[in-house]
């Protein structure tokens, strides 16, 4: 369905939700110029929502980043070594054949 321009000034909320319900996406103008878009909230965008307004996870988030900012920290190569890993060779594009 194609997008749906609106003016801020002569948009109402029900015309907007409206066009959103239908499955459009709706711009909304000011002098011409988008300013907002509008569309249906999917899986991801209520998943992002729910984990956000999770206090427990966000928590939790908060407990890693400072955890992530106050321990020592190893470089690549230290931990290459560490853990016995060779580092990875990358392998060399193919060339085109010609047929």
């Amino acid at each position: 369905m194609k997008p749906a321009s609106v003016p801020v000034e002569r948009a109402t909320l029900d015309s907007v939700l409206e066009k959103v319900e239908r499955g459009q996406l709706v711009f909304l103008t000011r002098e011409g110029e988008v300013r907002f878009a509008v569309t249906a909230a999917d899986d991801f965008d209520r998943e992002v929502n729910a984990l956000q307004n999770n206090p427990e996870f966000m928590d939790y988030l908060a407990a890693c980043k400072k955890r992530a900012h106050t321990r020592p920290r190893k470089s690549l190569a230290e931990m290459r070594k560490l853990y016995d890993r060779p580092r990875l060779r990358r392998k060399q594009p193919r060339k085109a054949r010609r047929l």
